[in-house]
């Protein structure tokens, strides 16, 4: 919804329940080839870090000025700390976080030279909560239901072992008895496990695996996608990021194919994390199916043309927007 030419706040609460990672970069420049063996030496100029995973999506949905309360389970380490850190920072609120002895901070050091990647290295703990761990966590997320009263959750899944089958199920039946949207960015693992949710975002690559046919982006194929999604799971919207071709948007009565934008891509990083944070703004303001997927491209698009991981921020993310579809429809 546009507001005096602004997109408009929304003054609600959203949870956000799932992996966390913090991403590392490593910034440098190769000039040479190592002795040693026949690989690239970095001389490393620059070193950074920020909250990557289901933490980026809560720094989109406070960046749009959604009330953001986020909930994981990470390590007991530097990492944990260092992600903390950041949240204190930019004021969002870490009440949601556990943290545990038995598993480690998931982070992803990036290695890169004048812009170009290298090398990515994991670092990180992937099995499944214990039934001992799901317990604390779930307890926890219920006490902090009763403080905050959220009007939506997202669930936002990287396979790292917080979203459990016991997790999910709980979520999406609290979520139903209290009558308010549950949003899923999904991943393999648990991939149809999110049965009536609101609206489910995979990309295109992730549900080409899980679907017994092959698709290319039409919209006979993408329809027949959406079909199958909503015949499997009994959600209420469908979304699947396309990339350069931008997405498709359904629901059982309408479809929409939102091109994508020309534009230079500086970095694709975080695009899936803006898409689902407008999603859930979309949501929150009601707007019409078309709409909403409108917005959901523009928001992937911004941060495409922007270097690193970013998120979105409603002014600016407002005004990119505004200036967009103005263009478009001159």
């Amino acid at each position: 919804m546009i507001v005096n030419g602004n997109l408009a706040e929304v003054n609600q609460v959203v949870f956000v329940v799932g992996d966390v990672i913090l991403d590392k970069y490593l910034l440098g420049v190769v000039n040479r080839i190592s002795p040693e063996a026949p690989v690239p030496v970095l001389d490393v100029n620059k070193k950074s870090e920020r909250p990557g995973g289901a933490a980026n999506v809560a720094l989109n949905l406070y960046g749009l000025q959604l009330q953001t309360i986020l909930f994981s389970v990470i390590g007991n380490d530097d990492s944990a700390d260092s992600l903390l850190s950041f949240f204190e920072k930019a004021g969002l609120s870490s009440e949601g976080i556990i943290k545990s002895s038995s598993r480690r901070t998931s982070q992803k050091i990036r290695v890169m030279s004048n812009g170009q990647h290298l090398l990515r290295i994991d670092e990180e703990d992937t099995y499944s909560l214990s039934s001992e761990e799901e317990k604390v966590f779930l307890t926890h997320i219920l006490s902090l239901w009763g403080k905050f009263k959220p009007q939506g959750i997202v669930l936002q899944d990287y396979n790292k072992g917080v979203l459990t089958p016991f997790i999910i199920n709980s979520l999406i039946s609290m979520a139903k008895k209290m009558d308010i949207p549950i949003v899923v960015d999904p991943k393999e693992l648990h991939f149809w496990d999110y049965q009536g949710v609101t609206l489910f975002k995979p990309n295109k690559k992730e549900i080409q695996k899980k679907i017994p046919f092959l698709f290319e982006n039409n919209i006979s194929d993408l329809k027949r996608v959406s079909d199958y999604i909503f015949d499997k799971l009994d959600c209420e919207i469908s979304v699947i990021t396309l990339g350069e071709d931008g997405l498709w948007i359904a629901n059982r009565s309408s479809c929409f194919w939102i091109k994508g934008i020309k534009q230079e891509i500086s970095d694709v990083c975080g695009a899936g994390d803006a898409v689902i944070s407008s999603l859930v703004w979309s949501l929150f303001k009601k707007v019409d199916l078309e709409t909403m997927g409108n917005i959901a491209n523009a928001a992937g698009a911004q941060v495409c043309s922007r270097s690193g991981v970013v998120s979105l921020e409603l002014q600016s993310f407002s005004t990119y927007y505004l200036n967009l579809y103005t263009a478009q429809n001159k």
